[in-house]
């Protein structure tokens, strides 16, 4: 009597196979029918997605305020000082 091994086969003796498919986790791209658009090299690639640094630093600086290592953001402080007002005396 030959013996079958491997998943989704059973030796004769043991009883009938299983109907549960056999499962391979790869990290390959699946093949599709449809091929991918090929990209417009003549068109800017994008903006980039790294931050500024500005605008990382005032993150930074408000993130450092809500964790309470510091007391206040300067950039979310108005000034201390009107804006200078235009003097009507002059004609």
């Amino acid at each position: 009597m030959p013996v079958f091994s491997g998943y989704g086969s059973a030796d004769r003796r043991t009883g009938p196979a299983t109907d549960e498919p056999e499962v391979t986790v790869t990290s390959e791209p699946m093949d599709t029918e449809v091929p991918p658009q090929p990209r417009d090299r003549s068109a800017h690639g994008g903006a980039t997605t790294h931050p500024s640094d500005d605008g990382l630093a005032v993150r930074t600086e408000r993130e450092r305020v809500a964790a309470g290592l510091k007391p206040y953001a300067s950039q979310d402080v108005p000034p201390a000082t009107d804006p200078a007002v235009p003097d009507d005396t002059e004609t």
